[in-house]
C-alpha cells in the first residue's frame, strides 16, 4: 500500500473520531460534563496557584473553569478537527483538477460549521446543557485556526517543497 494512501485513510480515522468524539460529548448531561473538565480547571488552576498564590480561588474559580471549559473544550478541540480535516480534505481532493480547490476550501469550511451547529443543537435537548451560538461562533473560530494553520503548511510546502534529504 502507497503512503499517500495510508496517510489519507489515516487522517480520515482521525477526522471522523474527532467528529465522533465531538458529538458523543454534545450528548453527556451537563453535570457529568462538568465533572469531567472539572479536574482540568482544578490542576490548572494549581498550576497557576503555584506561581502566583491565591491567584485562582474559590471567588473567582467559576469564572476561571468556564473559560478554560470554553479555550479547551471548545476552541481548542475544534482547532484540532479543523486541522485533521483539512489535511484530509486535501489529501483527499489534491489528484483532482485546480477548479476543486473552491470545493476543497468550502467542504472543508462547511464540515466545521455543520459539527459546531450540530453539537450545539443537540445540546439543546441534554439535560443540563443548552445550546448556545457564542459556542458555534467559538466553535468556528477553533476550526478556522485549525483550518488557517493546515493551509498555512500546504502553502507553505508547495512554496518551499520539502526535499528527500536521504541522499545529502
Amino acid at each position: 500500500m502507497k503512503k499517500d494512501t495510508i496517510l489519507k485513510y489515516t487522517l480520515l480515522t482521525l477526522t471522523v473520531l474527532v467528529n465522533v468524539f465531538i458529538i458523543v460529548n454534545a450528548c453527556i448531561n451537563g453535570t457529568v460534563s462538568s465533572q469531567e473538565s472539572g479536574w482540568f480547571s482544578k490542576t490548572f488552576a494549581s498550576v497557576i496557584n503555584f506561581f502566583s498564590p491565591n491567584y485562582i480561588n474559590d471567588s473567582n474559580f467559576d469564572n476561571f473553569a468556564s473559560i478554560i471549559r470554553k479555550l479547551i473544550g471548545h476552541f481548542g478541540l475544534f482547532a484540532v478537527d479543523g486541522f485533521v480535516s483539512t489535511f484530509t480534505a486535501y489529501f483527499f481532493l489534491k489528484d483532482l483538477k485546480s477548479k476543486t480547490n473552491l470545493f476543497f476550501f468550502l467542504l472543508t469550511l462547511l464540515l466545521g460549521l455543520l459539527v459546531a451547529s450540530v453539537s450545539e443543537f443537540i445540546q439543546i435537548f441534554t439535560p443540563d446543557r443548552f445550546g448556545s451560538f457564542i459556542d458555534i461562533l467559538i466553535d468556528f473560530g477553533g476550526y478556522l485556526l485549525g483550518f488557517g494553520i493546515a493551509i498555512s503548511i500546504l502553502l507553505f510546502e508547495q512554496v518551499i517543497p520539502f526535499k528527500n534529504t536521504e541522499n545529502i
